[in-house]
């Protein structure tokens, strides 16, 4: 039934599976779950991770790097990048905003 609703939209059949992918993507973005060693903050359970990534069609370690570091630039010359570890509850923030960003679009 829903389906037949988006194709009334005019979504033709791979768009509607574009969608879907998304949509279980952006799902499995919220069971991702963090923990924090000495050093940096890990994915406790890689599954959600990697089945959201391949959803996305992104590499599994570009897309955890993207969730557990931050890279910024210095202001010299240089233009250095530095990738700053977040912790868990930033981790946690930057799984959200990745989420809410892709359903947005």
């Amino acid at each position: 039934k829903r389906m037949r609703r988006l194709n009334v939209v005019g979504l033709d059949e791979e768009e509607q599976f574009t969608v879907l992918k998304i949509v279980a993507g952006i799902l499995h973005l919220g069971n991702i779950r963090f923990e924090s060693d000495q050093k940096s903050t890990k994915v406790i359970d890689p599954v959600p991770l990697k089945t959201a990534a391949e959803f996305f069609g992104v590499e599994y370690s570009k897309f955890e790097k993207a969730v557990t570091v931050r890279i910024m630039m210095s202001k010299a010359a240089s233009g250095s990048f530095y990738e700053i570890p977040l912790s868990p509850q930033e981790a946690v923030y930057s799984r959200d905003a990745l989420a809410k960003a892709i359903y947005n679009r």
